[in-house]
């Protein structure tokens, strides 16, 4: 009797120790399998598996995607709609490894693994006109008519000028290291080359005159300018990231937040100024968009993204982000093969 009353104690004292523990138990699986909520309004699925690569519209509108399993693809977001299919050859699947899309949503760029470029147009889907690039392209970024193309090569250590519609190179600038990313201003004159030299430049690209050089201490990701190319932004790997003046150079803020010394932070993928430069958005490895005000760096909003299956340890990098043509509303682009309407 004794021995049963005992043991009716001891599981009365698990059970209460189970329940008191409960809530720690799930907060810690919940961290480890990441799921602890989303943030997004919408999402789409445009692929299956992921991007090789992928580029949004200056307004969100329009999404073109170089996808694993299925080739190149446009699609116009406000409808979920797949417009076109932009593959390089007749037949088969393009490794699609850079994309871009003009300011003004008449044309958009390609690049495959075999480095043929080729220019579409968006009103129709159809083809413009074909070209081979110099060499193995990292990245690419369209003026705003869509005229040049500015391209980092990741084959060797330039970053070039090219003429999309007409043929031919106009300029070559040149790092220590391969090229990462770059980014031209809406009229061209302005380009910006990020490398593994761990810095990025900016250059007069009517000259070919380098303007600024900027060391960040580490392999340079991602850089973007604003459309007035009044601002620069440039960010290294571990998430250290900075606005600058394209004029004087000077720093304006530094954006990334306090991290501990033994500790990485997260690394900026992809950023987008607004069209009046006052505000910048930014998506990061870790499934998390950030609104920032440009003037005191204050952060307007902050949103994390779904994963693709929630009990996978593996993140999503936020490949390219937009603001909306609404008020209040952004777009993103993430590495999972989704589409997310963000709201504010």
């Amino acid at each position: 009797m004794l021995y049963c009353q005992a043991w009716s104690h001891i599981q009365q004292t698990l059970t209460a120790y189970r329940l008191q523990r409960l809530p720690i138990i799930i907060a810690w699986v919940l961290l480890l399998t990441g799921c602890t909520g989303s943030d997004e309004d919408k999402l789409w699925e445009l692929a299956l598996q992921g991007y090789y690569s992928s580029a949004l519209s200056a307004d969100g509108s329009y999404a073109v995607i170089g996808s694993i399993y299925h080739g190149g693809s446009c699609w116009k977001l406000s409808k979920a709609e797949r417009l076109y299919d932009w593959n390089h050859a007749k037949g088969q699947l393009s490794n699609l490894v850079s994309v871009g899309v003009a300011g003004n949503n008449l044309v958009a760029a390609t690049v495959d693994d075999l480095r043929t470029i080729v220019l579409w147009e968006l009103a129709t889907g159809k083809s413009l006109a074909y070209w081979q690039a110099p060499g193995e392209v990292s990245s690419l970024s369209l003026t705003q008519d869509g005229g040049l193309a500015f391209l980092g090569i990741s084959s060797d250590t330039r970053a070039i000028v090219f003429n999309i519609k007409q043929g031919g190179i106009i300029r070559t600038v040149e790092h220590e290291d391969r090229v990462n990313d770059v980014a031209i201003s809406a009229s061209g004159d302005l380009g910006i080359t990020g490398s593994d030299d761990f810095t990025a430049k900016l250059w007069n690209l009517n000259t070919g005159e380098m303007l600024h050089s900027w060391d960040l201490g580490n392999k340079i990701t991602t850089v973007e300018l604003s459309s007035d190319g009044f601002y620069a932004f440039i960010s290294a790997q571990s998430g250290l990231a900075q606005i600058r003046e394209t004029g004087s150079g000077k720093l304006v803020h530094e954006l990334n937040e306090y991290v501990h010394w033994m500790q990485r932070g997260d690394t900026y993928t992809s950023a987008r100024f607004s069209l009046d430069s006052s505000q910048l958005l930014t998506g990061s490895n870790n499934r998390e968009i950030k609104l920032y005000r440009v003037k005191d760096k204050k952060i307007l909003k902050r949103w994390t993204v779904s994963k693709r299956s929630w009990w996978l340890p593996t993140g999503v990098a936020l490949q390219s982000v937009a603001f909306g043509e609404k008020t209040g509303t952004y777009y993103a682009l993430g590495s999972n093969g989704y589409a997310y309407l963000l709201k504010k």
